[in-house]
C-alpha cells in the first residue's frame, strides 16, 4: 500500500533533522566501568553443591519444543542451527531492587574444529557499569567442579574444561549466578533500565563467546555502539516472577501457571543471539496477527493511539523487509516502549523504543521503529560483531528504513531520507576527512558513529543501487539474507559476496568505502 507523499515528504525531512541514530544516545551513555587489572579465581567447589536441573533434550530427540517459537514452515531450523548450543535458565525474578537470581546449564557442542581445553563465558552487563552487576558464584563441567578466572574487567570468564572437548564432542556446563540492577540505573544507552517503573534486562546471564581464529572472543566491549558478540542457541527458561508484573521477552511463552503471588513462565526460542527480559506493572499490551506472527505492543497506560500507530509501522516494516529480504522465521516480535536514552535498541525478537518518542506527533517514532525492525534482519538473523564491524548491521539497518519508505509511501519519500543521509556526510565533509565505515567502534567519536557507521554505511548499498539498479541489490540482499541466516558475518564474508554479485570494480569501491583502501 502506497500512502500520500504529501503526508509523508515534509514529516520526514523535520524529524531526520533530528535524527540520530537508533543505538545512540539522546543523553549521555553511563561511565566508563574501572577495568579491574587483577584477575581471581572463583572457589573450587563440589559436585554437592552444583546447580540441580533436569538433563538437557539432545539433538536426537527432544527439539520439538522449541519448535513452538517457529513461524510455520521454519520449524526445521531449530535441529539445523540450535543443536550445537542450547541454554536451560531456572530463574527467580525480584522487583523491589531488581534481582535476577538463576541456575544455568549450557550444552556445548564442539563444533569449532579445534580441541578445547577451555571455555570462555562472557558477562556483559559487567562492560558498563564500575562494579560486578553479574557475578557467578559456582562452575561446573559435566558434573566436576571447575575452575574459573575472571577476566577483562570482569567482562568475561574463563572456565577451565576437566578434559579436553574433541571436535564434535559435547560439554555440559552449569553456573549459579546473580544480576543485580540497582534501583533508579540507567546505563547503556538504557540498554540496562529500572526507571519510571519499567525494567529492561538483556543479556544478564553468563553467555558463551564466539570462537574464530583458534581463541575465544574475548576483547572489553567499549560504550560506543553494542557490546555483544554471540553465536546463536536455542534457549529453555522458566521464570518465577511476581504475579503484578507484564513479562515481555525474546521467544515464546509455551506454559504460565500461577501460585499465590508468583507466577511461573516457561519460555522457548528459536536459533537466537540473545534472550531480553522486560517487565512493568503498569503495561498494557495490544497484540495483533499476520502472516503467522503474533506482534505484540507494551506500553504504558493510556497512549491508545500510540500503540496502535506502533502496531501499524511494526506490522508493515516486517511485511516489507519479510518481502524483501527474506521470511522472518519466529512467531512472535514485541514492540516496548521504554524510558532509555537510545532511539531505539535491538534484541531477537524484541525492540525497545523510546518514550519520548512514543508520540504520535514525533516523525521519527515511525522512523525508529522501522531501523529497528530493520535489525531483526540485520543483527539477529544475519549477526556480526557489533564492536569490532558495527557498520554491518547498522548501516545495512539505515538502509533498510529507505527500503520502508519506498514500499510504504514511493520513491520521493525514500529518496528524502537518502538525502538527508548524504547531506549529513556532506556537512561532516566540509570540515573532516572521510573515515571508512568498516572501522571497530571504538575508533569512532560519538558523531563519527552516526555519520559513517549509520549514514555513510547506508550510501554503501545507495551506491550499489545507483551503480547496478534497485532490482540487484535486493537481489544481493536475498542471497546475502539466506547464506548468513543464524551465522555471524565479516566485512571479508560481504566483501567477497559483493565481488561475486557485482564484479571486480565493486570490490574496488568495497575496500575504499568499507576499508579506506586506495587503488
Amino acid at each position: 500500500m502506497t500512502k500520500s507523499i504529501a503526508q509523508t515528504i515534509l514529516p520526514i525531512l523535520a524529524s531526520l533533522l533530528l535524527m540520530a541514530c537508533a543505538t545512540q544516545p539522546v543523553g549521555n551513555p553511563a561511565v566508563a566501568p574501572a577495568v579491574v587489572e587483577e584477575e581471581g579465581v572463583t572457589p573450587i567447589i563440589s559436585a554437592t553443591s552444583l546447580p540441580s536441573l533436569t538433563p538437557m533434550p539432545t539433538p536426537a530427540g527432544g527439539l520439538t519444543v522449541y519448535e513452538q517459537a517457529m513461524r510455520e514452515g521454519f520449524e526445521a531450523d531449530v535441529a539445523r542451527y540450535g543443536s550445537a548450543l542450547q541454554y536451560r535458565m531456572i530463574l527467580t525474578l525480584q522487583d523491589d531492587p531488581v534481582k535476577m537470581i538463576g541456575e544455568q546449564e549450557i550444552r556445548l557442542t564442539n563444533i569449532t574444529g579445534y580441541p578445547l581445553d577451555e571455555v570462555v563465558l562472557r558477562l556483559y552487563p559487567n562492560a558498563l557499569f564500575p562494579t560486578r552487576l553479574l557475578d557467578v558464584s559456582a562452575v561446573a563441567v559435566d558434573g566436576q567442579a571447575a575452575s574459573a578466572l575472571y577476566e577483562v574487567g570482569d567482562t568475561a570468564l574463563r572456565v577451565g574444561l576437566p578434559q579436553t572437548l574433541e571436535p564434535g564432542g559435547t560439554a555440559t556446563i552449569t553456573a549459579s549466578f546473580r544480576f543485580d540492577l540497582p534501583p533508579g540505573l540507567q546505563i547503556g544507552y538504557g540498554r540496562f533500565v529500572d526507571l519510571d517503573g519499567v525494567v529492561a534486562m538483556p543479556s544478564f546471564f553468563p553467555m558463551v563467546s564466539v570462537y574464530e581464529d583458534g581463541e575465544w572472543w574475548s576483547e572489553m566491549p567499549g560504550q560506543q555502539g553494542d557490546p555483544v558478540y554471540s553465536d546463536v542457541a536455542l534457549y529453555d527458561v522458566t521464570l518465577a516472577a511476581p504475579s503484578n508484573l507484564q513479562i515481555a521477552s525474546t521467544g515464546t511463552v509455551i506454559e504460565e501457571q500461577m501460585a499465590g503471588e508468583t507466577t511461573t513462565y516457561r519460555i522457548v526460542t528459536g536459533p537466537v543471539r540473545d534472550f531480553a527480559v522486560s517487565f512493568s506493572d503498569a503495561f498494557e499490551v495490544l497484540t495483533a496477527y499476520t502472516h503467522g506472527i503474533a506482534v505484540n505492543v507494551w506500553s504504558y497506560e493510556g497512549t491508545e493511539a500510540e500503540n496502535e500507530q506502533a502496531m501499524e509501522v511494526a506490522i508493515d516494516s516486517l511485511l516489507t523487509y519479510d518481502d524483501q529480504f527474506g521470511k522472518y522465521p519466529f512467531n512472535e516480535v514485541d514492540v516496548i516502549e521504554a524510558p532509555i536514552t537510545a532511539g531505539g535498541i535491538e534484541y531477537p525478537g524484541l525492540i525497545f523504543i523510546m518514550t519520548d518518542l512514543w508520540d504520535t506527533s514525533v516523525p521519527f517514532f515511525e522512523i525508529v521503529i522501522a531501523h529497528e525492525m530493520g535489525h531483526q534482519w540485520w543483527y539477529s538473523m544475519v549477526g556480526n560483531n557489533q564492536v569490532s564491524e558495527p557498520w554491518l548491521d547498522e548501516g545495512l539497518t539505515e538502509y533498510s528504513v529507505e527500503v520502508y519508505f519506498r514500499q510504504q509511501y514511493g520513491d520521493a519519500a525514500a529518496a528524502s531520507v537518502r538525502q538527508r543521509y548524504q547531506d549529513e556526510l556532506a556537512a561532516w565533509m566540509r570540515e573532516n576527512a572521510f573515515m571508512p565505515v568498516g572501522l571497530p567502534a571504538e575508533v569512532y567519536d560519538e558523531e563519527e558513529y552516526g555519520v559513517f557507521v549509520y549514514r555513510a554505511g547506508a550510501l554503501f548499498y545507495d551506491k550499489m543501487v545507483d551503480d547496478y539498479g534497485e532490482a540487484a541489490v535486493t537481489a544481493f540482499l536475498r542471497d546475502y539474507y539466506e547464506q548468513q541466516r543464524y551465522q555471524n558475518s565479516s566485512n571479508a564474508e560481504l566483501q567477497a559476496l559483493v565481488e561475486d554479485h557485482f564484479g571486480v570494480e565493486a570490490d574496488a569501491f568495497y575496500r575504499f568505502w568499507v576499508y579506506g583502501e586506495r587503488e
